[in-house]
């Protein structure tokens, strides 16, 4: 669905209820305040400030430095590097640093195929 960051942030925050709702407003209204800009980049780590436990953060971020391939298939391996990279951004900050890390993943038979191009 094409929308502006905007309508994003709205369409997002509509869907909460209860709790989550009173969290939302008193988020918005400090930002607001503070003349914070409410973009979707702010809404995200807005709610993962608050809903995922800064333990829980750090388990992701070890399981994605300990990720290998093993017996998963390439695509799978893709899917969870990337999600498993959200919580490791200063260990994969530069496209570089991501492209080596994924390599580093894979079995030694198909990391030697890729290091050649």
């Amino acid at each position: 669905m094409e929308c502006t960051e905007s309508q994003r942030v709205s369409f997002a925050t509509f869907m909460f209820q209860g709790e989550a709702e009173h969290w939302w407003e008193m988020v918005k209204g400090g930002a607001k305040s503070s003349r914070e800009e409410i973009s979707w980049k702010f809404l995200i780590k807005k709610f993962n400030e608050k809903y995922i436990p800064r333990v829980a953060k750090d388990k992701l971020a070890i399981e994605f430095q300990e990720l290998k391939k093993g017996r998963m298939s390439v695509s799978q391996y893709d899917i969870k590097f990337t999600q498993l990279s959200r919580y490791a951004v200063g260990l994969v900050h530069e496209e570089a640093d991501r492209i080596k890390r994924f390599v580093r993943g894979l079995r030694p038979e198909i990391r030697i195929k890729l290091i050649l191009f």
